[in-house]
């Protein structure tokens, strides 16, 4: 008699285990049906658009675990031909016009400019406004990109210099524009990170 009540106790509890996981199963279903997704901590997304809103193309940043370099990944299309500052700036916000409202470059150290940690290469346009780039960086992290106000993405009108200042240019110092921004004109396009 004992071992037959020992195997009900058993088999009662399988079916209330089975039970309990069936629910939570049936709860993650009934979010995910309400169009809350998992979000993968190590990746973050962006779509770049123009002043219009129009879709320009995808940024991608990818960390390995949450750690380490990062991973930048840009594919774009209907931009000008030529060489574009391309910077992380602080704040997540693309509203036109200029998008200024995305703030200075994300500088967390207070680097003077290139040493940002938002600075990127330049990004190159091809003849037909493409433009594909991949690269690394240590500057910065997902943490930096999801701070509390976000960061958004600018690509500039103008190539960045990078502070390769000509001597003859500026008479005494460098202006404000090229300390801060490395004369990248104006922001031509913008993907807000959240």
């Amino acid at each position: 008699m004992t071992s037959g009540f020992g195997g009900r106790r058993v088999v009662i509890g399988a079916v209330v285990s089975t039970g309990v996981l069936l629910a939570c199963g049936m709860l993650a279903g009934g979010l995910l049906a309400q169009g809350d997704k998992p979000r993968d901590r190590s990746t973050e997304r962006a779509t770049l658009v123009n002043e219009a809103g129009r879709e320009l193309g995808r940024i991608e940043f990818d960390q390995d675990g949450g750690r380490g370099a990062t991973k930048v990944s840009v594919e774009a299309r209907g931009l000008p031909p030529g060489f574009h500052g391309f910077h992380v700036h602080a704040v997540a916000k693309c509203e036109a016009p200029g998008f200024t409202s995305a703030g200075p470059h994300l500088n967390p150290a207070g680097a003077p400019h290139p040493g940002h940690a938002g600075d990127m290469p330049v990004l190159l346009v091809g003849r037909k406004g493409t433009a594909t780039a991949r690269f690394t960086t240590d500057r910065l992290s997902l943490r930096h990109l999801r701070d509390p106000d976000g960061s958004a993405v600018i690509v500039h009108a103008l190539p960045d210099n990078h502070a390769n200042i000509p001597t003859d240019r500026y008479e005494p110092d460098p202006d404000a524009a090229t300390l801060d921004t490395g004369d990248s004109g104006g922001r031509i396009a913008c993907a807000a990170i959240r």
